[in-house]
């Protein structure tokens, strides 16, 4: 299983990185197009001060190279083989687990075979780094719970605050 989840993040995770990278050039490319387009800003789920539409997609660009980074981590802790440590304690069979690794496109062996058993702090790693900042992981078609400003103006799922009445 450890094997498994580990060639799988190895491949999966420079295509995640891609398309970040593309998600970050459209929303370059459409801040750049917003001109001088206002919209309200929310804090705390109530509205606040008006702000550019273009302040509003890049805020989320500001934000991308360090998102965009953080699966590596998780790719780099993949990056060690697991097999030959058994159960927990190795393999009796004559096995070589360097040429194993090569063969896989692993860059190490793991250190310790108990270890590996054991070990998914990877995965662990993965999650956080696609996780959103409200620390929950992103919805299968991506958005974010907090994401009431950009998509979701004067609907129901975000709250807003009638103006006073005039005197």
């Amino acid at each position: 299983m450890s094997l498994d989840l580990r060639l799988y993040l190895r491949r999966r995770i420079p295509l995640l990185q891609r398309a970040i990278a593309g998600v970050v050039d459209a929303l370059a490319r459409a801040g750049g197009r917003a001109g001088d387009a206002l919209m309200p800003a929310f804090t705390h789920f109530r509205p606040a001060q008006p702000v550019l539409v273009a302040h509003f997609f890049l805020s989320h660009v500001a934000a991308a190279p360090a998102r965009s980074r953080a699966p590596g981590g998780a790719r780099d802790e993949a990056d060690a083989l697991p097999l030959g440590s058994g159960a927990i304690a190795g393999t009796g069979y004559a096995i070589d687990v360097d040429a194993l690794a090569r063969d896989l496109g692993f860059s190490r062996v793991v250190a310790n075979s108990m270890d590996a058993s054991s070990d998914r702090d990877f995965a662990a790693t993965f999650l956080y780094a696609v996780r959103d900042d409200d620390g929950a992981s992103q919805p299968a078609g991506g958005g974010s719970r907090s994401s009431c400003a950009a998509t979701s103006i004067g609907s129901s799922s975000c709250p807003t605050r009638s103006a006073p009445a005039a005197a």
